[in-house]
């Protein structure tokens, strides 16, 4: 049976930022948090149960660039409940190396075809604001414009540092 996707309000579509280092918290998980709701081509909510579902992402091109199963038989079947469903990608295949935007999400319900359209991912709203930030290769972050401050949040000039410094050379 055909089986369609219907996203509504509660959907939500997390897409954590691959590779940036967050500030003070460590490395950012290679996951993806994804919901939805599963319909049948009329629109009716599906039975309660697990369901093996493949989730494929697709990059600006088409071309297939990571892809996850989750099974009844690999033990971990995706739970429908009054339609509503809940998943973390990137558990059992860590999802890295993501290409520039659009990507897409691909879903696949037991032997199915892939459904149509595919879903485009999207930032998260906090996500956002890396796009704001420079981070070093040591995973410092420094803002890309306005000033830095060392020991102050409230920094008055392009340097501040609140606090006793030590160097050990300066080049100008």
């Amino acid at each position: 049976m055909k089986r369609s996707l219907t996203i509504n309000i509660l959907s939500v579509l997390t897409l954590a930022l691959i590779g940036l280092p967050g500030p003070g918290w460590g490395q950012v998980p290679q996951t993806i948090s994804y919901q939805g709701v599963l319909t049948d081509n009329s629109g009716n909510i599906v039975a309660n149960g697990d369901y093996d579902v493949s989730f494929t992402l697709y990059d600006a091109g088409g071309a297939n660039v990571w892809n996850e199963t989750h099974t009844l038989l690999g033990g971990n079947p995706v739970t429908v409940t009054d339609g509503v469903f809940s998943v973390i990608l990137g558990l059992s295949a860590p999802i890295a190396n993501l290409s520039a935007p659009p990507t897409q999400l691909g879903i696949k319900i037991g032997a199915d075809a892939e459904m149509t359209p595919r879903v485009e991912l999207t930032s998260a709203p906090y996500s956002l604001i890396a796009g704001s930030v420079i981070g070093s290769a040591g995973g410092n972050i420094f803002p890309g414009t306005g000033s830095v401050g060392i020991g102050t949040t409230t920094p008055t000039t392009a340097l501040d540092v609140t606090g006793t410094v030590t160097a050990t050379s300066f080049a100008g």
